[in-house]
């Protein structure tokens, strides 16, 4: 693959699509086959109600207008897939936000006779994402609120295999509150101290940088922040909520090294 750029580290975003865009327009317009240019209008009044994909990205392309953006918008090869995600990509890149997004067709994702081969396509389709960008020191998110639980399902597994290890985003379908999910430590290059790092976050829950990384390198560190486990913010590195809880979670049941501790 040629590289796609050659300038600054840009956060990358890898969405699934599914049609909750179309569902949601068909009801509140009244109108059964809605155009993509009505689609980006009703987007417009309330984006992250109308679409299950912007409650995740538009908040993080908001809150970091600072950074170039670049959005993948992973959709199936179907009518409806297609114009879910052009109006998405028209909305996103119309934004004046330093955002680009593309769609991504997965062949036989639409398909109810190949649709196993369309999720092993989804699942090649995000891994090779998230190591093109990486290779390119890239921040990566995968975003698995669109879609049906398969599509879903296959993207959180596919940001959590070896030599990926990518943040997912999702929102529960009831209080619509936004999860972050880290990547799950499956096989860290520098596991013991990974472990290490991970025991004395949950400790300490903030530290300064240079204190950390005299006791760990730069390279675990960087590590931890790029599987979302922890993040800068002002002068200290903290631990994420759902990162304390996952690591205690993982203390108890005796993985990463540890010993089963009694519930």
């Amino acid at each position: 693959m040629k590289p796609l750029k050659t300038g600054p580290p840009m956060f990358v975003h890898i969405a699934t699509v599914g049609v909750s865009l179309l569902q949601n327009a068909r009801r509140e317009l009244k109108k059964e086959k809605p155009s993509e240019d009505e689609l980006v209008s009703f987007i417009g009044k309330d984006p992250r109600r109308a679409s299950a994909e912007l409650n995740t990205i538009f908040p993080l392309l908001e809150e970091n207008k600072q950074h170039q953006h670049r959005v993948y918008l992973l959709h199936s090869d179907t009518e409806e897939g297609r114009l879910c995600a052009g109006a998405l990509k028209q909305f996103i890149s119309g934004l004046g936000l330093r955002a680009h997004a593309c769609c991504v067709e997965v062949k036989e994702l639409g398909s109810p006779e190949n649709f196993t081969r369309g999720l092993a396509n989804l699942l090649e389709q995000v891994v090779n994402l998230i190591r093109r960008h990486y290779a390119e020191g890239d921040r990566v998110f995968v975003h698995a609120s669109g879609g049906f639980k398969p599509e879903t399902t296959m993207a959180f597994l596919a940001a959590n295999l070896p030599t990926t290890g990518a943040p997912v985003f999702y929102v529960h379908e009831s209080f619509r509150e936004m999860i972050r999910l880290p990547a799950l430590p499956v096989w860290p290059r520098k596991r013991r101290k990974f472990v290490e790092l991970m025991d004395r976050m949950c400790q300490a829950r903030e530290i300064y940088p240079e204190a950390l990384q005299r006791m760990f390198g730069r390279e675990v560190i960087e590590e931890a922040k790029r599987l979302g486990w922890i993040v800068e913010e002002g002068n200290w590195l903290k631990i994420t909520p759902m990162g304390l809880l996952l690591w205690q979670r993982f203390e108890r049941l005796g993985l990463y090294g540890s010993k089963p501790k009694p519930p």
